[in-house]
């Protein structure tokens, strides 16, 4: 869809702020789901990010030996987030850096920073004889974990995404595919990265048995801040519980 075609007041906050637009489609899939409330994606955990104007230093880990400089699954990996430039009015900017994986230690910095705020994909660059990665990658924070690529999967798919400054999102629509046999709330949230305050932007309820929802935001999320989706159960999960979504936006 061309920008020029849209008529809306939300896309009249953004038109001028940028001659470069970017079609994006911020994916979450969570295969099998446990107890409480985790982000969409996560492996079952709620993703860590760094508040309050702050950085910090990642270990990049994998549950594999095979994921390691020379062996047969990922040796290189990117990482993509926003650092809080504090030279510079502690704006949010994109970082992309890229580490040589060690297995089930932590990785060494290959090209780049090792600072961030929010991390939000992890992607295989070189890898052995398997082409892709063989265990579970975490981009961690002290113990804390920040991103999750899942094994045989090459590219995260975690449902964040922190607006750089200079850009805004423009959020389209939401879709979920899932098939639960334990009901779930998905809440879609926004979270100021300098001073922590998060608004929640829309609260929907999956019920048992497949649910296919295509919900309309419209929602701008400015820069500073991000925006994820995070999953409740409703009671202990049984059987199987399985939810994608995906965020249909454009960075202008």
């Amino acid at each position: 869809m061309s920008l020029v075609n849209i008529v809306e007041p939300i896309y009249t906050q953004i038109k001028d702020l940028s001659t470069l637009v970017s079609n994006q489609s911020i994916l979450g899939i969570a295969d099998s789901i446990t107890a409480g409330t985790h982000t969409l994606g996560g492996a079952n955990q709620l993703m860590f990010i760094k508040l309050l104007n702050t950085n910090d230093g990642l270990d990049v880990i994998s549950t594999s030996a095979s994921d390691t400089h020379n062996g047969s699954g990922a040796r290189t990996i990117a990482v993509e987030g926003l650092y809080c430039d504090t030279a510079d009015g502690n704006r949010y900017k994109k970082r992309v850096s890229t580490y040589t994986m060690a297995g089930t230690s932590a990785g060494s910095l290959l090209t780049g920073v090792n600072s961030f705020a929010i991390v939000q994909k992890i992607s295989v660059l070189t890898t052995g004889s398997v082409f892709v990665n063989v265990g579970s990658i975490s981009a961690k924070i002290a113990s804390a974990v920040c991103c999750v690529l899942k094994p045989n999967e090459g590219v995260s798919k975690v449902l964040t995404y922190g607006v750089p400054y200079g850009k805004s999102l423009l959020v389209k629509s939401l879709h979920i595919s899932s098939y639960c046999q334990t009901a779930a709330n998905i809440e879609i949230e926004e979270q100021d990265l300098a001073t922590g305050k998060r608004t929640l932007i829309t609260k929907l309820f999956l019920a048992v048995n497949s649910s296919h929802i295509d919900y309309p935001l419209n929602h701008k999320v400015n820069a500073g801040k991000y925006i994820t989706a995070n999953i409740t159960n409703l009671e202990t999960p049984t059987g199987t519980n399985h939810i994608c979504a995906k965020l249909a936006a454009i960075e202008t």
